[in-house]
């Protein structure tokens, strides 16, 4: 009895682990990306299903909007850097795009 509690206990354990880590990991992806585009530096662009006539970047930039990781600022550097567009802007976020 008390053997299956503590296995249960460590896979809950091992779980919220693999959470963190998962966590951890999107937030540094999150940072490169930002770091990227604040450079210059281009990146290789992941696969996606992302209609083409959208700007290259713009499911990147989307992704961490929605994930909460870009913040309003971040988004409209992504304008400012030719990331995405001021229309794909106002997709993304809901709201107009003031230079």
């Amino acid at each position: 009895m008390f053997g299956t509690v503590s296995k249960e206990i460590k896979e809950r354990e091992k779980e919220i682990e693999n959470q963190m880590l998962r966590t951890q990991l999107a937030k540094a992806e999150s940072n490169v990306d930002y770091l990227s585009m604040m450079s210059g530096i281009d990146l290789p662009e992941e696969t996606s299903q992302v209609v083409m006539i959208m700007s290259k970047h713009y499911a990147r930039v989307k992704k961490w909007y929605d994930l909460g990781m870009w913040n309003l600022e971040a988004v409209k550097n992504a304008v400012k850097r030719g990331w995405i567009t001021a229309e794909e802007y106002k997709e993304i976020t809901g709201e107009n795009y003031d230079a």
